[in-house]
Protein backbone atom coordinates (compact mmCIF):
# COMPACT_ATOMS: atom_id res chain seq x y z
CA UNK A 1 0.00 0.00 0.00
CA UNK A 2 2.92 2.35 0.65
CA UNK A 3 4.04 2.15 -2.99
CA UNK A 4 0.50 3.06 -4.03
CA UNK A 5 0.62 6.22 -1.90
CA UNK A 6 4.07 7.07 -3.28
CA UNK A 7 2.66 6.77 -6.78
CA UNK A 8 -0.06 9.29 -5.95
CA UNK A 9 2.51 11.69 -4.52
CA UNK A 10 4.79 11.30 -7.53
CA UNK A 11 2.06 11.92 -10.05
CA UNK A 12 0.88 15.11 -8.45
CA UNK A 13 4.26 16.41 -7.36
CA UNK A 14 5.04 17.05 -11.03
CA UNK A 15 1.83 19.02 -11.48
CA UNK A 16 3.72 22.28 -11.44
CA UNK A 17 6.08 21.25 -14.25
CA UNK A 18 3.57 22.14 -16.99
CA UNK A 19 0.04 21.39 -18.05
CA UNK A 20 0.96 18.84 -20.75
CA UNK A 21 3.12 16.74 -18.44
CA UNK A 22 0.45 16.93 -15.74
CA UNK A 23 -2.19 15.68 -18.18
CA UNK A 24 0.16 12.94 -19.33
CA UNK A 25 0.75 11.86 -15.73
CA UNK A 26 -2.99 11.71 -15.06
CA UNK A 27 -3.53 9.74 -18.27
CA UNK A 28 -0.73 7.34 -17.36
CA UNK A 29 -2.24 6.80 -13.92
CA UNK A 30 -5.70 6.16 -15.34
CA UNK A 31 -4.33 3.78 -17.97
CA UNK A 32 -2.35 1.88 -15.36
CA UNK A 33 -5.19 1.48 -12.85
CA UNK A 34 -8.55 1.67 -14.63
CA UNK A 35 -8.79 -2.08 -15.25
CA UNK A 36 -7.25 -3.10 -11.92
CA UNK A 37 -9.04 -0.71 -9.62
CA UNK A 38 -11.56 1.61 -11.29
CA UNK A 39 -12.94 2.67 -7.92
CA UNK A 40 -9.51 3.98 -6.88
CA UNK A 41 -9.23 5.94 -10.14
CA UNK A 42 -12.60 7.58 -9.54
CA UNK A 43 -11.67 8.38 -5.93
CA UNK A 44 -8.40 9.87 -7.06
CA UNK A 45 -10.01 12.07 -9.70
CA UNK A 46 -12.75 13.12 -7.29
CA UNK A 47 -10.14 14.05 -4.67
CA UNK A 48 -8.53 16.33 -7.27
CA UNK A 49 -11.78 17.61 -8.77
CA UNK A 50 -10.71 21.26 -8.51
CA UNK A 51 -8.02 20.54 -11.09
CA UNK A 52 -9.78 21.10 -14.46
CA UNK A 53 -8.23 18.09 -16.19
CA UNK A 54 -9.14 15.74 -13.33
CA UNK A 55 -12.69 17.11 -13.35
CA UNK A 56 -12.86 16.51 -17.11
CA UNK A 57 -11.50 12.96 -16.85
CA UNK A 58 -13.93 12.22 -14.02
CA UNK A 59 -16.79 13.31 -16.29
CA UNK A 60 -15.34 11.29 -19.16
CA UNK A 61 -15.44 8.14 -17.04
CA UNK A 62 -19.19 8.65 -16.70
CA UNK A 63 -19.46 8.87 -20.49
CA UNK A 64 -18.02 5.37 -20.74
CA UNK A 65 -20.52 4.19 -18.14
CA UNK A 66 -23.31 5.79 -20.21
CA UNK A 67 -24.26 8.05 -17.29
CA UNK A 68 -24.78 11.14 -19.42
CA UNK A 69 -26.16 13.36 -16.65
CA UNK A 70 -23.11 12.97 -14.43
CA UNK A 71 -20.77 13.18 -17.42
CA UNK A 72 -22.35 16.48 -18.44
CA UNK A 73 -22.10 17.92 -14.92
CA UNK A 74 -18.35 17.33 -14.58
CA UNK A 75 -17.40 18.09 -18.17
CA UNK A 76 -19.33 21.37 -17.91
CA UNK A 77 -17.50 22.20 -14.66
CA UNK A 78 -14.17 21.61 -16.39
CA UNK A 79 -15.29 23.75 -19.34
CA UNK A 80 -16.28 26.53 -16.94
CA UNK A 81 -12.71 26.34 -15.62
CA UNK A 82 -11.55 26.98 -19.20
CA UNK A 83 -10.20 23.54 -20.09
CA UNK A 84 -10.01 23.29 -23.92
CA UNK A 85 -10.65 19.53 -23.94
CA UNK A 86 -13.88 20.05 -22.01
CA UNK A 87 -15.02 22.88 -24.28
CA UNK A 88 -14.42 20.61 -27.27
CA UNK A 89 -16.33 17.80 -25.54
CA UNK A 90 -19.34 20.06 -25.04
CA UNK A 91 -19.14 20.89 -28.73
CA UNK A 92 -19.14 17.15 -29.44
CA UNK A 93 -22.24 16.77 -27.28
CA UNK A 94 -24.09 19.40 -29.29
CA UNK A 95 -22.84 18.06 -32.60
CA UNK A 96 -23.78 14.44 -31.95
CA UNK A 97 -26.91 15.12 -29.91
CA UNK A 98 -25.87 12.41 -27.41
CA UNK A 99 -25.79 14.59 -24.32
CA UNK A 100 -27.29 17.87 -25.42
CA UNK A 101 -29.89 18.76 -28.05
CA UNK A 102 -28.33 18.44 -31.51
CA UNK A 103 -27.28 21.92 -32.62
CA UNK A 104 -24.41 22.50 -35.03
CA UNK A 105 -24.27 26.26 -34.28
CA UNK A 106 -23.80 25.63 -30.55
CA UNK A 107 -21.27 22.90 -31.36
CA UNK A 108 -19.33 25.35 -33.49
CA UNK A 109 -19.45 27.94 -30.71
CA UNK A 110 -17.76 25.53 -28.28
CA UNK A 111 -15.34 24.18 -30.87
CA UNK A 112 -14.20 27.74 -31.59
CA UNK A 113 -13.79 28.56 -27.90
CA UNK A 114 -11.58 25.51 -27.54
CA UNK A 115 -9.78 26.11 -30.85
CA UNK A 116 -8.89 29.66 -29.83
CA UNK A 117 -7.07 28.13 -26.84
CA UNK A 118 -4.92 26.16 -29.30
CA UNK A 119 -6.59 22.77 -28.97
CA UNK A 120 -5.91 21.06 -32.31
CA UNK A 121 -8.84 18.64 -32.25
CA UNK A 122 -11.21 21.58 -31.82
CA UNK A 123 -9.48 23.46 -34.64
CA UNK A 124 -10.12 20.49 -36.91
CA UNK A 125 -13.70 20.09 -35.64
CA UNK A 126 -14.44 23.79 -36.24
CA UNK A 127 -13.07 23.50 -39.77
CA UNK A 128 -15.15 20.42 -40.53
CA UNK A 129 -18.37 21.92 -39.16
CA UNK A 130 -17.82 25.16 -41.06
CA UNK A 131 -17.17 23.13 -44.20
CA UNK A 132 -20.25 20.96 -43.79
CA UNK A 133 -22.68 23.84 -43.22
CA UNK A 134 -21.03 26.63 -45.27
CA UNK A 135 -23.16 28.04 -48.06
CA UNK A 136 -21.09 31.15 -48.75
CA UNK A 137 -17.48 31.96 -49.61
CA UNK A 138 -17.07 33.47 -46.16
CA UNK A 139 -18.16 30.25 -44.45
CA UNK A 140 -15.83 28.10 -46.55
CA UNK A 141 -12.96 30.52 -45.89
CA UNK A 142 -13.58 30.10 -42.16
CA UNK A 143 -13.40 26.33 -42.65
CA UNK A 144 -10.06 26.72 -44.44
CA UNK A 145 -8.81 29.07 -41.69
CA UNK A 146 -9.48 26.51 -38.94
CA UNK A 147 -8.18 23.59 -40.99
CA UNK A 148 -4.94 25.54 -41.57
CA UNK A 149 -4.70 26.10 -37.81
CA UNK A 150 -5.11 22.36 -37.26
CA UNK A 151 -2.52 21.51 -39.93
CA UNK A 152 0.02 23.78 -38.24
CA UNK A 153 -0.76 22.55 -34.73
CA UNK A 154 2.18 20.39 -33.56
CA UNK A 155 -0.17 18.10 -31.61
CA UNK A 156 -2.04 17.17 -34.81
CA UNK A 157 0.86 15.73 -36.84
CA UNK A 158 -0.56 12.21 -37.04
CA UNK A 159 -3.90 13.58 -38.29
CA UNK A 160 -2.39 15.79 -41.00
CA UNK A 161 -3.48 13.50 -43.91
CA UNK A 162 -7.12 13.68 -42.76
CA UNK A 163 -6.96 17.42 -42.26
CA UNK A 164 -5.46 17.85 -45.73
CA UNK A 165 -8.35 15.88 -47.24
CA UNK A 166 -10.84 18.18 -45.52
CA UNK A 167 -8.89 21.22 -46.67
CA UNK A 168 -8.87 19.92 -50.25
CA UNK A 169 -12.65 19.45 -50.02
CA UNK A 170 -13.00 23.01 -48.69
CA UNK A 171 -10.97 24.41 -51.58
CA UNK A 172 -13.13 22.48 -54.06
CA UNK A 173 -16.28 23.78 -52.38
CA UNK A 174 -14.94 27.34 -52.51
CA UNK A 175 -14.23 26.96 -56.24
CA UNK A 176 -17.75 25.67 -56.89
CA UNK A 177 -19.32 28.56 -54.94
CA UNK A 178 -17.20 31.08 -56.85
CA UNK A 179 -18.48 29.79 -60.21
Amino acid sequence: MKWFCRLFLFIFSVQSVNADSFKQNVNNYITMWIDKNPKAVKQYLLANIKEPYCCFMYGTLFLYEKNMKKADIYITKAANMGLPEALNSIGDGYYSGDIRPKNHKKALEYYRLSAKKGYGVAQFNAGVVFLKYAKTKRGVRKAIYWLNKAINNPHMKEFKPYILISKRNAIEKLKSIEK
